[in-house]
């Protein structure tokens, strides 16, 4: 696993994240049977440190007001989710970045502004974080600074360019599922890209280029159907430095009856990445929903 995570460490690394060398006694969480992480002494004051070095301060603390504005009041609409054991999904693109799901699950936590909070704040990573480091210190470990951490590996195209295999992926997805199933049970705020990739480049006629957002697979819209029906799109457009002119939008909260209503979530939520950023970003929908509107229902108290 982590042979082909030397090769495929090259496309993350940049100035502010740097590879760390395979060491599991240093860095546990490098160890393959390490998919849970418990939050690592949870503190507002940190957590809102790291996310406006990342964002920066202006456009970072205006996301973190943004969820506790009236009326919605979002981040006590997560709260009282949790405390009647039922889940809110905050859905990202990963259009352009990575960061777009560990800022939403920074945000959060500190909207709450109670340390309480992190067990139930959960985000779903890649084992390849492991392998990443800002200023030193492991990116699971930041993570881990806003709540609970679940670390996979998404077989996508570029896991296996990289040289991963299915069997590899299934040994380290499978245990983290379990452990994911009995959370959502007990209710939480699971923060996540439903396409588990960033957004691919496709050239256009102008010479231009857009992005593609691949199709959520059935197995992930069956889940969201049955175990996330509320879902709260959060679009980003983050530039290699994401604190160079981030644009993000707090989309309205949907609601998801059937699995084509994930499709055309992630339509709507492509959409309004698109208008942001002014560059085609499109979803990948299922050719029968091409023709239909991409309406999905949104919950009843947000439609004033």
């Amino acid at each position: 696993m982590h042979r082909a995570f030397d090769s495929w460490l090259v496309s993350h690394t940049n100035g502010r994240l740097t590879a760390l060398p395979y060491a599991p006694k240093k860095y546990p969480h490098q160890r393959i049977d390490t998919v849970d992480v418990a939050p690592l002494e949870p503190s507002v004051e940190v957590a809102a440190g790291y996310g406006r070095a990342t964002l920066g301060q202006v456009a970072y603390d205006g996301l973190v007001e943004a969820l506790k504005e009236p009326p919605q009041n979002l981040i006590n609409v997560m709260l009282g989710r949790v405390a009647v054991r039922q889940n809110v999904l905050v859905a990202t693109a990963h259009a352009r970045s990575v960061l777009d799901t560990a800022l939403t699950h920074n945000a959060a936590f500190c909207a709450a502004e109670q340390a309480e909070f992190a067990p139930s704040n959960a985000l779903i990573t890649n084992k390849l974080m492991s392998r990443l480091a800002i200023n030193d210190e492991p990116v699971t470990n930041i993570l881990a600074r806003s709540g609970r951490v679940f670390i996979g590996i998404p077989f996508s195209e570029s896991a296996q360019s990289a040289g991963l295999s299915q069997s590899i992926v299934e040994h380290v997805n499978r245990p983290m599922g379990v452990k994911l199933l009995k959370l959502l049970k007990e209710g939480v705020v699971l923060h996540r890209a439903l396409s588990d990739t960033v957004a691919k480049e496709k050239a256009l006629p102008d010479g231009s280029a857009s992005r593609v957002i691949p199709r959520i697979s059935e197995s992930m819209t069956h889940i969201v159907t049955k175990r996330l029906p509320y879902v709260l799109p959060i679009p980003m457009w983050l530039q290699d430095n994401p604190s160079e002119n981030p644009n993000w939008q707090i989309m309205r909260p949907y609601g998801i009856i059937k699995p084509h209503d994930v499709h055309l979530m992630m339509d709507d939520l492509a959409n309004k990445v698109s208008e942001m950023s002014e560059v085609p970003v499109v979803y990948d929908l299922p050719a029968g929903l091409q023709k239909k509107p991409a309406v999905v229902s949104r919950l009843a108290h947000d439609k004033a």
